[in-house]
């Protein structure tokens, strides 16, 4: 599932190491948050300096509208109930770098 969400391998060898420890799971998914974000980032830039200003501003709306999924997807409570505490890190992780892949290859087909 890796590819799907362009995760690096360190990240998975750090969730393995990390076994059953919330703790370590959390440390592990914000490094790689920190990677993923960046990536989701470069890849948003790329695209909107290949885009019209119309498509810019089409492309600032679609990604704010993203941002609100991921962060209701990924949130600490769903409807009313406490998960558990590695989850939302580990959704934002996946839901970024599946959200870079898309920007990414977006950017690319611009060109």
């Amino acid at each position: 599932m890796s590819h799907v969400y362009g995760l690096r391998p360190s990240y998975g060898a750090c969730l393995s190491k990390a076994s059953d420890d919330t703790a370590a799971i959390v440390a592990c998914a914000r490094a790689e948050l920190v990677y993923q974000d960046k990536r989701l980032n470069d890849a948003y830039a790329a695209l909107m300096v290949r885009l019209d200003p119309e498509r810019q501003a089409k492309l600032k709306a679609e990604e704010l509208r993203w941002i609100q999924f991921r962060n209701n997807r990924c949130a600490n409570t769903i409807d009313g109930l406490q998960i558990p505490e590695y989850q939302a890190p580990t959704c934002r992780v996946e839901e970024s770098g599946r959200q870079a892949n898309l920007l990414e290859l977006r950017a690319r087909l611009a060109e």
